[in-house]
């Protein structure tokens, strides 16, 4: 009998982990391909796009948690794009923002080695705490491009990973 509620103990305890346990699903994204938490909405950051002739096709997902924004945006241009000029917007747009104090860059490179992705991370204090903004660009054929970013709490470390997850996850797929 106790040998019986013992593993239905270990049985009930194991689905509670399980279900626990965060589900991913890959979104395409031109030819991008990333992994994504199932949480994620569809056209999160669609308002805050700045969309005009040049952009052909955008599409966007994200989600706001407790501790983190992040946020996810494709889009494609009629011309090319340089990854230059979008890593100095990203960090110029931080650096003027008014509500924002004390702006670094933590740590800033190209990518796995790649001239096509580079990653931004970036730290300030919005209000009393320490937060980390970290942007991932990635170019591909010279106007398609991928920008992932996190604005989080510094000490969360599960954000970071999440993030990184997010990043490490993503793929060409040359459709």
């Amino acid at each position: 009998m106790i040998k019986t509620i013992k593993n239905i103990l270990l049985f009930a305890f194991i689905i509670i982990l399980f279900s626990c346990e965060q589900k991913i699903k890959t979104v395409n994204l031109g030819n991008f391909s990333v992994e994504i938490p199932e949480n994620f909405e569809r056209g999160f950051l669609n308002d805050a796009i700045n969309t005009d002739s040049t952009v052909i096709d955008y599409e966007t997902y994200g989600i706001e948690t407790k501790t983190a924004i992040y946020g996810i945006e494709y889009s494609k241009y009629r011309f090319s794009v340089n990854i230059e000029n979008i890593k100095n917007s990203i960090i110029n747009n931080l650096r003027n923002h008014s509500s924002l104090r004390e702006y670094k860059i933590v740590s800033e490179g190209y990518a796995n080695g790649k001239n096509n992705c580079y990653e931004v991370l970036s730290s300030f204090y919005y209000g009393p705490n320490l937060t980390y903004n970290k942007s991932f660009i990635m170019i591909n054929n010279g106007n398609e491009v991928i920008k992932i970013s996190c604005m989080y709490n510094a000490n969360s470390k599960a954000d970071d990973k999440r993030i990184n997850n997010i990043i490490a996850s993503v793929r060409l797929t040359n459709n």
